[in-house]
């Protein structure tokens, strides 16, 4: 009955234990980290420009790359979705 108990132990805290991130990920999150105070400078210029002229009534956004960027990485296509729904809501 032991033998039982640990393996079922085993197997649940194995199931517990978050996925690590392939490399490239990581290193896409960190490229992402290091380089948002360039986004943050651009975006604010980018605003200003904006702002000075004449304001569209409406915008349109083109979805596209998300599997092959997720693909490129090493990510499962599905994560790959996921970024460009964080991109959207950046929006």
């Amino acid at each position: 009955m032991n033998l039982l108990s640990t393996e079922v132990t085993t197997t649940v805290a194995a199931e517990q234990q978050p996925r690590r991130l392939p490399f490239r990920a990581r290193a896409f999150r960190l490229l992402r980290t290091l380089s948002h105070p360039l986004y943050w400078w651009y975006q604010k210029k980018l605003v200003a420009r904006v702002l000075a002229g004449r304001v569209p009534d409406h915008i349109g956004l083109i979805l596209d790359g998300n599997r092959r960027f997720a693909r490129g990485i090493g990510l499962d296509v599905r994560q790959g979705h996921e970024f460009g729904v964080e991109k959207v809501h950046e929006l």
